[in-house]
């Protein structure tokens, strides 16, 4: 099976346990058009690094050993998933931005003359 075929294979794998239903969303998550995962499906392009790393962070229960080696079983078991969660730390960067801001805006009110100093 080529890389490709696996990269699809996955998907299937994916869309049969419902946790992806179309082509477009399979491309959102990779960040690519329709027309470039049609090049994908086709073996036109090469699946890269950058599709699998945009795959596994959104599917995690998808071996990377299997993708890209073959080696193992298509999925891991749920207590073998890393816990790390992207969404969650975009959630924890965003606060900590928003509290930044916030303070910033507070000390523009009571110190309006350092407003061209920032």
């Amino acid at each position: 099976m080529t890389d490709n075929e696996r990269f699809f294979a996955a998907y299937n794998f994916l869309k049969g346990k419902g946790h992806i239903r179309t082509y477009a969303d399979l491309a959102e998550v990779l960040g690519i058009d329709k027309a470039e995962l049609n090049d994908l499906k086709n073996e036109k392009q090469k699946v890269s690094i950058d599709n699998l790393r945009s795959f596994i962070k959104t599917y995690p229960e998808i071996s990377l050993n299997w993708l890209v080696l073959e080696e193992g079983s298509i999925e891991i078991k749920k207590n073998n998933i890393p816990t790390f969660n992207v969404k969650t730390e975009l959630l924890i960067l965003q606060k900590e931005k928003i509290e930044e801001l916030e303070k910033e805006i507070i000390e523009l009110k009571i110190h309006p003359k350092n407003r061209d100093s920032i």
